[in-house]
């Protein structure tokens, strides 16, 4: 894969990177998350959590390869991520909760 990269904003696009939907999760209930998506909830209890439901992902994942053939059509060569289970995002999720007793056990996640 190649190095994607800007140096102005009016030249033709040439190269993206588009994400996935598959295992993405509902971020961990807290006040910004709160006051931004779920006021409609009434409590911060209430906001639900973790992967979305499966007709969400799949048609977010249709959305996206509508975009990608919509990019390939104007000559865009596009880099769609691989699918990815999120574990490393996991561990790390764990440290913030135990409130990463030290740097060095933070820095393994990410050098792991």
């Amino acid at each position: 894969m190649s190095l994607v990269n800007v140096h102005n904003e009016w030249d033709p696009l040439e190269e993206v990177i588009v994400g996935r939907a598959v295992n993405a999760r509902i971020a961990r209930p807290d006040k910004g998350l709160f006051a931004v998506e779920y006021r409609d909830y009434g409590r911060i209890e209430n906001i639900p959590s973790g992967q979305y439901p499966q007709c969400v992902i799949e048609e977010t994942e249709e959305d996206l390869e509508a975009l990608i053939q919509a990019f390939q059509k104007l000559g865009v060569t596009v880099n769609w991520l691989q699918v990815s289970s999120f574990t490393k995002l996991s561990e790390i999720d764990q440290l913030f909760r135990c409130n990463f007793a030290t740097h060095a056990r933070w820095a393994e996640v990410f050098i792991a």
